[in-house]
């Protein structure tokens, strides 16, 4: 719509399909993105006229530390969907259901593009179902150079967390807000949850997303 919402053109078909993308507004430069984890290789596509065409670029994702070791000892990323199946040594990195992302407009970090992700240890079992050591946590990944380049930040201080939001407070801190997955899938394995479980998790960052 380019009347404020009164009319609309018609559909415009787009190259990516769902696999829980991340869609994010450059608001430096207008760029509408649509960044994809799910896949080996990851993946970006690019709108520069206001979603009406899209083309695909390259983009490298560098993992963060925790990653970095989990490579360095035999951990390998893998797309979402291969090898579903099996405890086979792989894990995801993608965006898992969350709302789209956000360009960060306070303090050293302004311009940054920043949205929400989740880091998944390959199991079987579904999320809310892991054992301890499976268990998912969210993250965020990050561009300071317009979508090229991603960082993948520190891990939310809580696991079993997914399909989250973010977003840019007027102090400049972000604030994450998460599912939380305490619950049980499997209803051979439910039982009541304490209250505690049943809330949703929250965090705070005040370094542009980085911990």
């Amino acid at each position: 719509s380019e009347d404020g919402g009164e009319t609309w053109s018609d559909v415009i078909e787009v190259p990516f399909g769902f696999l829980d993308t991340n869609m994010i507004v450059d608001e430096t430069t207008g760029d509408i993105m649509s960044v994809r984890l799910w896949e080996v290789p990851d993946r970006l596509w690019r709108s520069r006229d206001h979603g009406k065409t899209w083309q695909e670029e390259p983009i490298t994702v560098k993992p963060n530390e925790v990653m970095k070791w989990l490579e360095w000892s035999g951990l390998k990323k893998r797309g979402g969907r291969e090898g579903h199946d099996t405890n086979s040594g792989l894990y995801f990195l993608h965006a898992n259901a969350s709302e789209s992302g956000v360009t960060l407009r306070h303090g050293p970090q302004r311009g940054r593009l920043l949205a929400p992700a989740t880091f998944r240890p390959h199991a079987v079992e579904h999320p809310s179902d892991r054992k301890p050591l499976d268990r998912i946590y969210n993250c965020a990944i990050y561009s300071d150079d317009g979508g090229k380049t991603w960082q993948v930040s520190g891990f939310f201080p809580e696991g079993f967390t997914e399909e989250s939001a973010l977003e840019e407070l007027s102090d400049g801190r972000v604030y994450y807000n998460s599912r939380s997955c305490m619950g049980f899938y499997d209803k051979a394995l439910a039982r009541e949850l304490r209250q505690e479980e049943r809330l949703r998790r929250t965090a705070w960052s005040s370094d542009g997303g980085r911990t």
